[in-house]
């Protein structure tokens, strides 16, 4: 049986240590790359809750107007109701 060399060891741990640094480069690139995809859905969450808050504050807008506009076109009906009926109890019969 034989015994590697010294340098047939050094050689071996040289090969080893290569492929681990190639290893931890890899794995350094592949964090780098997460901590990219994290910060762009950090991004992306932030926009999509700005675009609803907004959203719901255009909709609670919208719905007050709405509601203005109900609220002034029963008056109106009212009105117009309480005109009919004022001319038709005027009205000879």
């Amino acid at each position: 049986m034989h015994t590697p060399e010294p340098m047939d060891k050094l050689d071996i741990l040289t090969e080893q240590v290569g492929h681990l640094t190639e290893t931890v480069t890899h794995l350094s690139g592949t964090v780098d790359g997460l901590a990219d995809n994290i910060a762009t859905l950090t991004h992306n969450v932030a926009s999509l809750t700005h675009f609803v808050e907004t959203g719901f504050t255009e909709l609670k807008v919208l719905i007050q107007k709405q509601s203005e506009t109900v609220d002034k076109q029963a008056d109106v009906a009212k009105s117009l109701a309480d005109s009919v009926a004022l001319l038709i109890a005027r009205s000879p019969t």
